[in-house]
């Protein structure tokens, strides 16, 4: 799991007229694991939602932020997709909680140059004053 604690357990599907539901929401589709776990629960109907505008990513704390998705979801060499570290941190940078504070300082020392500043500029517009402008 990416964005929360714990092995995945708490992902279940639910037994409906119209058969097995289960459902993630915006990034979690992207999560193999988070499918899987939906998959070993016998989903029938897998709604997979989220809120973009077609090849276009929309930041939910500030819809005047719209990145492609082809700059922001990168690869491994395994050809498992992940979303940009500039971008992960500033969702994490919202509550900065002690894990959150940890991965920022892991983070940071292996980004470009210009993710430090995408990181930047963004984090001035969706968190303005921010502490970890300061170490950018």
């Amino acid at each position: 799991m990416v964005w929360g604690q714990g092995d995945a357990s708490g992902l279940r599907v639910t037994d409906t007229a119209i058969g097995r539901v289960g459902a993630l929401i915006c990034w979690e589709n992207y999560m193999p694991l988070a499918r899987y776990a939906l998959y070993a629960d016998g989903v029938e109907v897998y709604v997979a939602s989220t809120w973009d505008d077609g090849d276009t990513w929309i930041c939910r704390r500030d819809e005047t932020i719209r990145l492609p998705y082809s700059e922001i979801i990168r690869y491994t060499r395994e050809g498992i997709p992940y979303l940009a570290p500039e971008l992960v941190l500033l969702f994490k940078a919202k509550h900065a909680r002690p894990k959150d504070q940890a991965d920022f300082d892991g983070t940071v020392p292996c980004m470009a140059p210009a993710q430090r500043e995408t990181l930047s500029g963004l984090l001035a517009r969706v968190h303005p004053g921010h502490p970890w402008l300061a170490d950018l």
